[in-house]
């Protein structure tokens, strides 16, 4: 029984040791990369940002300008067609 005790007592203060170890070393190189994480996290935001950007104002004018010419061109084919059933009619 004490040379179980002492098999998980020696255990026991190995995982300690080592769990210090990867403590220390995570502390001391730990913020390098948490610091490439949060850079490559804003990189790839600005990147996202750029491909999903919201159109600018030249768009919105540009797509108004474009609906514009589609209901003059309806307006268009409306008479037209009004102009077909008045010869029909004839």
């Amino acid at each position: 029984m004490s040379d179980e005790n002492k098999t998980g007592n020696a255990l026991e203060q190995e995982l300690v040791k080592r769990l210090e170890q990867f403590d220390r070393r995570f502390d001391r190189n730990g913020w390098f990369f948490l610091v490439i994480v949060i850079v490559i996290f804003f990189i790839t935001l600005y990147l996202f940002m750029q491909i999903f950007r919201v159109p600018e104002v030249d768009t919105y004018t540009s797509s108004n300008e474009i609906l514009g010419q589609i209901e003059s061109l309806e307006e268009r084919i409306e008479s037209y067609e009004i102009r077909i059933e008045e010869l029909e009619a004839e």
